[in-house]
């Protein structure tokens, strides 16, 4: 390929050639093919030398070579030193381009306006390689697959120009074809075309071992513990010790304290309502530290608990609870009135339960009430997709082995570690006391108010929490750097979970806390955790060769754990190659109560023989999208792709979500479509946040940016500025349904847009300079117009059509522009 000219600084762009393929996402799945000489070779080699790693670009799965010279090679042939050839006369290039190319003429024209540009840019590049001795000396710490073909005869780079390969990448691959600089013809091109087949093929073979290398891992684990036991030992262990702070009231409680009161509560349970194993008591009150009592006495008295929601309106609560049949719910007095009369309840206020079961006790609990790690421990109500119920079912082992995998790995320190728990708070209330730490209970309120938030952590020295990424984010965003670091200095300890984690907002806390270890936790409720990277201190998994460029790493799986990326066959991808991720063993749940149908598709038979003989019948399908790294380390990049028609046309929201958060000023974005259920009334609208509110990027800046990378009818008809995404109350996620209307949207848009156009103008510059869309118009000419296109295109009433919108890039084709000039 043609280089720049030769009057500039050659390895200036290669800097710029490394950053745009550094850059460029998904490429990294597939082989790559790079053509060339000199420059050609200095591109392989610093894309996967040191420069990769030290600037955190990942690397491509194989790399394929034609006529690339190794860097230790110097061109020769012409007789000439370097430095002459550098510097001769076009006459005694076009002689030493004669003997490289088997002494054939060069058509005069093609010489003098391509290929002496291309040559001295190769003699050039040259020269400065080889005044870096390192850079022909260094192994390549690669990842990647080299294969290296040449023409037997080829003069300009022959063999033994292609054999230093393998002596800076001990996995090249040299294959050395019949014929000479320009080899080509069928039989070469079959041959190479079995050679990648049969290198990919070798690359899947040594990436399934490697898969099989990392799920091997093990560890020791209480297999044939429950939680209520697990909890027994340690309210022995420690009971006089703090066990629970309700941060709304300020009150205390020991393990002794909480273990008698669960105690009392699960007899209540076992003998007045019948709570056996498989049998399910409903909770049903905000976080608080009756819910921590409440939670033991479930599991305690053999049974399973379910956590309902409070801001679950009446009809849903209604549907969740005709779906589980609950045994009993336990719940207090202001959200009573949402249950059903004929529902069985307890009402747990205050402490005045307590004082009812003192006085009428019943009798006690048996020692054992036939629970085992394998019965229904927990069910987590999800309203899914289409919002019908659907139950959660998971058994003790699963989070038993989490949990104590999380403190064999990160030990807490009991009587000084604090875990505020509110997020996942069915997950994590209990982690703590399993191990002697103290659960400090946030109350829902406080959870979205970062003041009042940050103001209980420091009251109550708080070390450790987990958040979603959109919560922390939040949080970070809301008050000034100095309060956070003053409210927060206790932390040492921050779980991220829930959420795929951006490197803008890790590198935001990282600056804030430096001492402090962030972890990003990959769990998913039906088979709790998963995997875990580290995302701060000496052993940052951020840095490394193959890291994604915006999002942090879901980290390595855990002991125990089985984790594969499969295809639509299900078959192993190659590291590197993305897929969806399917787990095995211990952590794996039963199933979605009472919907064998979901459970068979979710829960399928275990593909991998190994596993099923190690007691792992089956397998669940996470409906996530990721893939192996090669050092391990699990990349998530959302959900499997699903698509959407807008205007007949398949459109993938998380592919435009990628293209928009590789904007230089965005940092994340969510893109929905909006409108009718009408295929042609649908439009695409993509809600962004900034790095910085001021600093935002036009409508006309995101557009542009959006149609160099996709096609016109993926381009978002609007793209609306947000401060921060909403986060949802119960899961701590994004909340989709508080996004902004259309009509909110187009209000949004406009005051941003004048407030931009306003302060790029004080600064000096127009609206024309700073590519800002003009204000909607309204005359009567563009609003015929407008009519026009809204009847042919089928556009919603409400899609705002500006005067600088294009026919094409709005959806129209060829045809329905006939019909519109017609």
């Amino acid at each position: 390929a043609g280089g720049p000219s030769p009057e500039g600084d050659p390895m200036r762009y290669l800097d710029g050639i490394i950053k745009a393929l550094g850059t460029a996402g998904d490429i990294y799945n597939y082989p790559w093919s790079i053509l060339g000489h000199s420059m050609g070779g200095t591109i392989v080699k610093s894309l996967i030398d040191r420069m990769v790693e030290t600037t955190n670009y990942p690397t491509p799965i194989c790399i394929y070579l034609s006529a690339v010279a190794s860097p230790s090679w110097e061109l020769s042939g012409a007789g000439d030193s370097l430095d002459e050839r550098i510097f001769s006369s076009d006459d005694v290039l076009k002689e030493s381009m004669k003997v490289w190319n088997d002494g054939k003429d060069i058509d005069e024209g093609m010489f003098t306006d391509k290929i002496v540009k291309c040559m001295r840019m190769d003699l050039k590049w040259q020269q400065v390689l080889s005044l870096i001795p390192s850079y022909s000396s260094t192994p390549i710490p690669s990842s990647s697959s080299l294969h290296v073909i040449g023409g037997e005869s080829d003069v300009a780079v022959p063999p033994a120009s292609l054999q230093g390969w393998k002596l800076l990448c001990p996995n090249a691959v040299v294959r050395i074809e019949g014929g000479g600089h320009m080899f080509h013809n069928e039989g070469t091109i079959g041959r190479i075309a079995e050679s990648i087949v049969e290198t990919l093929g070798r690359l899947s073979k040594e990436g399934m071992e490697q898969v099989k290398a990392w799920n091997s891992k093990t560890f020791d684990y209480p297999s044939t513990s429950t939680l209520h036991g697990r909890f027994a030992l340690a309210a022995s262990k420690y009971s006089s010790q703090t066990a629970v702070i309700d941060a709304d009231t300020g009150e205390t409680f020991t393990y002794k304290e909480i273990d008698e009161m669960s105690t009392l509560l699960a007899a209540r349970l076992y003998h007045e309502f019948g709570v056996r194993p498989g049998k399910i008591t409903g909770i049903f009150m905000g976080r608080n530290w009756q819910f921590v009592v409440a939670y033991l006495a479930a599991i305690k008295a053999g049974g399973a608990y379910m956590p309902l929601e409070i801001v679950y309106p009446k009809e849903l609560l209604g549907r969740v609870l005709e779906t589980s049949t609950p045994a009993v719910v336990i719940t207090q007095e202001f959200h009573a009135s949402k249950l059903s009369e004929n529902q069985k309840s307890i009402l747990m206020d205050g402490k005045t339960w307590l004082d009812d079961i003192r006085r009428n006790p019943p009798p006690e609990l048996p020692g054992d009430t036939g629970a085992t790690p394998d019965t229904l421990a927990y069910v987590v109500m999800s309203s899914g997709t289409t919002g019908t119920p659907k139950g959660i079912c998971c058994p003790h082992r699963g989070a038993v082995h989490s949990y104590h995998w999380r403190h064999v790995n990160n030990p807490l320190k009991g009587g000084e570690d604090i875990s505020g728990c509110n997020v996942f708070f069915v997950w994590e209330c209990i982690r703590p006391l399993l191990c002697g730490g103290t659960t400090c209970v946030i109350p829902d309120h406080a959870v979205y108010d970062p003041k009042a938030l940050t103001d209980m952590i420091q009251k109550y020295k708080v070390t450790r929490m987990l958040f979603t990424p959109s919560l922390l984010a939040h949080t970070m965003a809301s008050l000034p750097d100095e309060t956070l670091q003053e409210k927060m200095v206790t932390f040492n300890y921050v779980n991220l979970c829930g959420e795929v984690v951006t490197r803008n907002m890790v590198e935001k806390f990282n600056r804030l806390f430096p001492e402090c270890m962030l972890v990003n936790l990959y769990s998913i409720s039906e088979c709790h955790d998963i995997a875990q990277a580290t995302l701060s201190g000496p052993n940052n998994e951020l840095v490394g060769p193959s890291r994604n460029p915006k999002y942090a790493p879901a980290g390595r799986v855990m002991e125990n754990v089985k984790l594969h990326v499969l295809n639509e066959a299900q078959e192993e991808c190659p590291i590197g190659v993305f897929g969806e991720v399917y787990v095995s063993g211990p952590c794996v749940g039963i199933g979605y109560l009472n919907k064998p149908d979901q459970t068979a598709e979710r829960f399928p038979p275990n593909v991998f023989q190994h596993e099923r003989e190690e007691g792992y019948p089956r397998i669940y399908r996470t409906g996530d999208r990721g893939r192996f790294l090669p050092d391990g380390q699990l990349e998530v990049a959302g959900r499997i792709a699903f698509f959407v028609k807008i205007r007949g046309y398949s459109v993938v929201p998380s592919a435009i979500e990628e293209t928009l958060n590789r904007h230089p000023m965005i940092a994340t974005a969510v893109v929905l479509a909006l409108g009718n259920i009408g295929d042609h009334e649908k439009q695409l609208v993509a809600y962004i946040v900034g790095k910085s509110w001021e600093d935002i990027p036009t409508q006309k800046e995101m557009r542009e940016h959006c149609k160099k990378n996709l096609p016109p009818y993926a381009v978002p008809s609007l793209f609306v500025p947000l401060r921060a995404l909403p986060v949802s109350e119960s899961s701590r996620k994004l909340d989709s349904k508080k996004l902004p209307s259309l009509d909110s949207s187009a209000v949004i848009v406009e005051e941003k847009e004048r407030e931009i156009a306003e302060k790029r103008a004080a600064d000096g510059s127009t609206a024309n300079d700073s590519g800002l869309e003009p204000i909607l118009e309204d005359s009567p000419s563009l609003n015929v117009v407008r009519e026009a296109w809204r009847e042919v295109l089928s556009l919603a009433e409400d899609l705002q059509i500006r005067s600088t919108d294009d026919f094409m890039d709005i959806g129209g084709d060829s045809p329905q522009l006939a019909l519109l000039t017609g």
